[in-house]
């Protein structure tokens, strides 16, 4: 099983301290960066459209994965669509860190942003601040054979 952490920008320009470093060496872990249309300007974009947009990116990554996804872990809320796409596919779990975007936009964008925000933290298994829980998770996991 595989965690499939969507990270919210290459992970070479995240933080050091961002939870997917500490993630990253795990052998079930699957780092997915963001793609060439970034979450920030999907979410600017229609939401019928963006989420018809988010439908075809999950099935592309569900079919470039190879192994089964237990979890999709989630940083930024601009990404929700393309979980929404990828729970569907799978039956996995959703584990959620919030890492606000920067408050700037259109009243219209923040409200969508904010909206994004509520809907994957009602659909999270496991909202998290700390790593140690989703080690705790992948731990128990079957292991492939």
């Amino acid at each position: 099983m595989l965690a499939v952490l969507l990270l919210p920008e290459p992970f070479d320009a995240l933080a050091d301290d961002h939870p997917a470093r500490d993630l990253e060496p795990a052998i079930t872990t699957a780092l997915v960066d963001p793609p060439r249309l970034s979450y920030a300007l999907q979410s600017r974009l229609p939401a019928e459209f963006a989420d018809a947009l988010a439908t075809i990116q999950a099935r592309r990554l569900a079919r470039a994965l190879k192994d089964e996804i237990g979890a999709v872990v989630l940083f930024d809320p601009r990404a929700y669509p393309l979980v929404r796409g990828l729970l569907a596919l799978s039956k996995c779990e959703l584990w959620y860190s919030r890492t606000p975007p920067a408050p700037h936009g259109s009243e219209r964008l923040r409200r969508r942003i904010a909206a994004l925000d509520q809907q994957a933290r009602d659909r999270s298994a496991l909202r998290f601040t700390s790593t140690d829980p989703l080690w705790e998770r992948m731990a128990a996991w079957p292991r492939a054979r």
